[in-house]
């Protein structure tokens, strides 16, 4: 049976975090980290900037590779290489395509370009998925909804302290903090059980705070 997107735990409408690889003009890989959404099995969509070079190489080549690692070191490496005086990452074959795979990532999305629209200074890439791999026995992907769940509890915990210390500025500080992780997780995974867990915060915060 083929292994589908959905094989690997994605949800549909849920921005996740990957390193996509794509081939240069000379045909070496390149590396970069984009946010990926899943909209059905057949179609996924990347947003990349214009003016980088994922997005010219992807233009050109209309292929490249989803590589999904839960290693956050690696978002740096790729984010900023000239920082990295020695990388931590290698390239591979891919199955299906010529651009190759990250060595070792924890699953592999292979796709060609099938549409590509372009909104001012972000483009909306529609991918068709070629090819899935899984690298590892629990592949996870990553997304921002996650960590932010988990910074606007901890922030929710320390309000009712913060409370009963008698610094309202600062509580209601971390309230506006936790409203920062809603709206982000309404941007990446809305309709999601983060985002429901972010509104039952928020009325906690409130509340509290509507005691004073």
């Amino acid at each position: 049976m083929k292994t589908t997107p959905k094989d690997l735990g994605l949800k549909p409408m849920i921005i996740y975090e990957s390193i996509v690889s794509t081939l240069k003009p000379d045909k070496t890989p390149h590396a970069a980290p984009i946010g990926f959404t899943l909209l059905d099995d057949h179609t996924i969509r990347l947003r990349p900037y214009k003016r980088t070079i994922t997005y010219k190489n992807l233009r050109r080549e209309r292929q490249g590779v989803i590589n999904i690692v839960s290693e956050a070191y690696l978002f740096f490496e790729t984010t900023f290489p000239k920082l990295v005086s020695e990388k931590s990452h290698s390239f591979e074959p891919s199955v299906k395509i010529l651009t190759p795979r990250l060595a070792g990532a924890d699953a592999y999305i292979e796709f060609e370009v099938s549409e590509i629209n372009e909104i001012d200074e972000l483009c909306e890439v529609y991918c068709a998925p070629l090819n899935v791999v899984v690298g590892c026995l629990r592949p996870k992907a990553i997304t921002r909804a996650e960590t932010a769940l988990l910074e606007a509890t901890i922030h929710a915990t320390r309000i009712r302290v913060f409370m009963r210390m008698g610094s309202i500025q600062k509580a209601e500080e971390l309230l506006q903090r936790i409203l920062y992780y809603k709206s982000l997780v309404e941007r990446v995974a809305p309709e999601s059980k983060y985002a429901s867990a972010l509104d039952k915060l928020i009325k906690y915060a409130e509340e509290l705070l509507n005691r004073q």
